[in-house]
């Protein structure tokens, strides 16, 4: 079955959800960042000189025998303020670790200090600072941003995607490392940060880094990042997406196995979400590529997953992956542990090509299909049979009389209560193919034998009342079986 799904309409991203104009997001978060920042600092300076000192904002946690709670207890919002915007590695480094340390054991305190405006923007401006705890700033906020809850699009909007952007271009490796880190997690909590970071422009960079650092960390960790960015379930906006594309293949000669990993991922979530795109990923060559990434146990497992993206697409591209050995490849895989994904790319290809497909299909290979549908672990037995129903379904008469025979019928038949819907639709597909071929052949009576052979009218009682597609196509060939017997 074909993991391609259509996205429902990507919104704009030259907007933010808000309504507001992005076109110029970084600049307004700049100036405002610098502005705040002199508050703050102001704002600190101002409390030393009051001769009565302002009420803390204490948030008091039960009062329980341990440790690490009492130590909570100590974080107000005017010290961790202050600690932040100190520039004062020590003072920047200690408070991050106590967050660091504190979040697993209390996170209710860190929470609530998190979600303090005050203290969000106290943490930008520390991102801005010409410190050397900058790395260990990124790294606490990667470690409690999810704390944020409803508040993470306000620490966004404070101006902390900018200032990664600004970070992505400094000399240390390791705060480059740790800025690349917190984009892949802000990317995969918050759907807002994701389209922020979009905006700027920021997983071109990353794009750019792993392609400037091959065979490093560094490039696979950017590559991991932009994976999260591109595997956020939200839409992004489709010229967006094929903008990233041709950057994104081009950098993939002399990456890691690691590397090479995650940038497969890349390309199979894009064109999971983006159909259109393989003609993209056609267009720039990478069908002559396929065939070596499966064949690298490293890549095999992404690698599987991109062919069977590409094998939804037009006669003339499947002709490119076959003149490439695909078959020979996938064939070597036929007693692996990847047999179901062989059977789906099967499936796709079979679809996209059925008269190119089944000149190569033989009476050994069904017998292979068949074999695999009824001794194998349940998600090969769902593959292989979506396999078989898809022969059937695009057999044709008289190719069709190939499956005319009740251990195809007893195969489908098993699967049509199996719970995933496109698998069972596929079944019953099958199963309307044979009416039509035994209309056609004057084989009635013959249908029905099979039909009652393998109990395939039992199969359809189980899901004729269910409210779904399924279940209205198996009424209707329980209703055609019962004019044929009358």
């Amino acid at each position: 079955m074909s993991l391609l799904l259509l996205p429902s309409k990507a919104p704009s991203l030259v907007h933010s959800i808000s309504g507001g104009d992005l076109s110029s997001y970084a600049e307004e978060l700049a100036e405002f960042r610098r502005n705040r920042s002199i508050d703050l600092r102001r704002s600190m300076n101002l409390c030393k000189t009051r001769v009565c000192k302002p009420k803390s904002r204490f948030y008091v946690a039960p009062k329980k025998s341990n440790t690490l709670i009492d130590a909570c207890l100590t974080f107000t919002v005017e010290s961790v303020v202050s600690a932040l915007t100190s520039g004062v590695d020590a003072s920047i480094v200690s408070i991050c670790q106590d967050l660091c340390e504190s979040a697993p054991k209390c996170p209710k305190i860190v929470q609530n200090m998190i979600t303090i405006s005050d203290v969000q923007e106290a943490f930008v401006a520390a991102l801005d600072s010409e410190t050397s705890a900058v790395g260990t700033v990124l790294n606490t906020i990667a470690q409690i941003f999810k704390l944020a809850g409803e508040t993470q699009e306000a620490f966004v909007d404070g101006g902390l995607t900018c200032s990664l952007m600004n970070l992505l271009s400094q000399e240390d490796p390791a705060t480059i490392s740790e800025a690349i880190n917190l984009i892949g997690v802000l990317s995969e909590e918050s759907s807002y940060a994701r389209d922020s970071i979009i905006c700027l422009g920021i997983h071109t960079i990353l794009v750019e880094t792993a392609g400037n650092h091959k065979q490093t960390d560094l490039a696979t960790l950017a590559c991991e990042s932009v994976h999260k960015i591109f595997s956020n379930p939200d839409p992004i906006e489709s010229e967006i997406v094929k903008e990233a594309i041709p950057s994104i293949i081009e950098i993939i000669e002399g990456q890691s196995d690691e590397t090479m990993s995650f940038i497969l991922q890349i390309l199979v979530d894009i064109s999971s979400k983006h159909p259109s795109s393989v003609f993209i990923y056609y267009n720039l060559g990478l069908y002559d590529q396929i065939v070596g990434f499966i064949q690298n146990q490293a890549l095999t497992k992404e690698a599987l997953k991109l062919a069977g993206n590409m094998a939804v697409a037009q006669p003339l591209q499947i002709i490119c992956l076959l003149d490439n050995g695909l078959l020979a490849a996938l064939e070597q895989l036929s007693v692996s542990d990847y047999l179901a994904d062989v059977f789906w790319v099967y499936s796709n290809l079979l679809e996209s090509y059925p008269e190119g497909i089944f000149e190569l299909i033989d009476e050994k290979f069904i017998n292979f299909a068949l074999d695999a549908a009824e001794d194998s672990p349940y998600e090969v037995k769902q593959e292989a049979s979506f396999f078989i129903a898809t022969m059937v379904v695009f057999s044709g008469n008289p190719r069709a009389s190939l499956f005319f025979n009740e251990r195809v019928f007893s195969v489908l038949a098993d699967v049509i209560g199996c719970g995933v819907n496109t698998v069972a639709l596929r079944c019953l597909d099958a199963f309307n193919t044979f009416l039509g071929y035994a209309n056609l052949n004057e084989k009635q009576d013959e249908l029905l034998g099979l039909v009652d052979d393998a109990e395939v009218e039992d199969r359809l009682h189980e899901i004729e009342l269910s409210n779904s597609l399924a279940g209205k196509r198996s009424q209707y060939l329980l209703l055609a079986y019962q004019s044929l017997r009358n």
